[in-house]
């Protein structure tokens, strides 16, 4: 029988796999080289906190790494094809939860300054899973859509007729709503490490909001504070640098920031959990009933009025509760480290399991 470490926080799988396999559940953040070599373990199931590379898995008999996230920055990959090591993530499994965090930003930035969203235009940076879902409900809060997307152009994706695609600059020069949602890269072609930094904060249009929800190191932090303190732009911030030793001048400023918690819902969670023993079961040949997680992934709500963007803001305000998140971070901001780090971490495990309100 296989001996599978899964991460703490990851619902429901431990207990999925445990007529299968040896499980044993971990704290991420703390795993080191010298534990997985003892524990002769054969798969590791992970979340972003754990940095998955030759460090952590040198001399082990780890041949399986799962992450239950949508983004892999965290993971050497390089690394794990060159030691012929299998690997899956979980691309998707967040999307609409992230999506759900972008409109519910874009909603209460345009009830509390009375701004008419259909008289406005949301600029979307990366159109994979979660900037196509931010389009579809963008669409149906009436806002004008334009999209940058590079690798999907050249690779002539049919982008939906309701989206207009442009370079980078005249997507920032003329939305007024701005939101990224690409992965962290430093290739040359399609680099994305700090895409969004001193000169493009310049060519924002004033009394935009700005909402950067994808990875830390996409966008310069120093810049977007810059452009702060000219007093015309607004910003959410859900992703940081330096995660988790945040900066306290971004949480400070900002209308809303969290600890990392835009894909956390109910749903998201299982979502990823069920890839996990979805692609366990591939590398291993293993007979496992998915029943328990499918069971408790909701259906959804279709009956949601998007007319009537008060009346929805108040609904995800509700559901999501961000602004008690944001306040609990700003009370650990005066923590020296490590207490700090130790604390957002913390409130990311602990954010509540809110049910997702939008679906497509």
């Amino acid at each position: 029988m296989i001996k599978v470490l899964i991460d703490q926080n990851i619902p429901l799988l431990a207990d999925l796999l445990a007529d299968h396999c040896k499980v044993e559940v971990v704290n991420g953040r703390d795993l080191l080289n010298s534990y997985l070599v003892d524990t002769c373990a054969d798969a590791l199931i992970v979340r972003s906190v754990t940095k998955v590379n030759e460090n952590l898995l040198k001399n082990t008999s780890i041949k399986f790494i799962g992450t239950a996230t949508a983004g892999i920055d965290h993971i050497d990959t390089d690394y794990l094809k060159s030691q012929n090591k299998s690997f899956a993530s979980a691309p998707g499994s967040n999307a609409n939860s992230v999506a759900e965090y972008v409109v519910s930003s874009i909603l209460k930035w345009s009830t509390e300054n009375s701004i008419d969203l259909t008289k406005t235009s949301v600029g979307i940076v990366g159109f994979g899973h979660v900037g196509s879902l931010v389009g579809y409900y963008c669409n149906k809060l009436g806002i004008k859509i334009i999209v940058n997307d590079p690798p999907l152009l050249e690779n002539n994706y049919i982008f939906p007729d309701y989206v207009k695609h442009s370079d980078l600059n005249d997507l920032l020069a003329n939305c007024e709503i701005i939101t990224n949602h690409v992965p962290l890269s430093y290739g040359e072609k399609y680099k994305t490490h700090q895409l969004i930094g001193e000169r493009e904060f310049e060519i924002i249009k004033p009394e935009s909001l700005f909402i950067h929800a994808s990875r830390g190191g996409v966008v310069d932090e120093k810049h977007l504070l810059k452009r702060f303190n000219q007093r015309d732009l607004t910003y959410v911030v859900d992703v940081f640098e330096n995660e988790p030793d945040i900066s306290k001048e971004i949480v400070e400023n900002a209308m809303i920031a969290t600890p990392h918690i835009a894909g956390y819902s109910f749903e998201g969670k299982r979502r990823g959990a069920l890839m996990m023993a979805k692609a366990l079961s591939e590398k291993f040949d293993l007979n496992i009933d998915y029943s328990l997680i499918i069971n408790e992934i909701s259906l959804g709500n279709n009956k949601i009025e998007y007319s009537d963007h008060v009346k929805l803001y108040k609904i995800l305000d509700d559901s999501r509760k961000l602004m008690d998140t944001f306040n609990d971070l700003k009370e650990t901001l005066e923590f020296s480290n490590p207490q700090k780090s130790i604390t957002f971490d913390l409130l990311r495990k602990n954010y509540f399991e809110c049910k997702e309100t939008l679906h497509t």
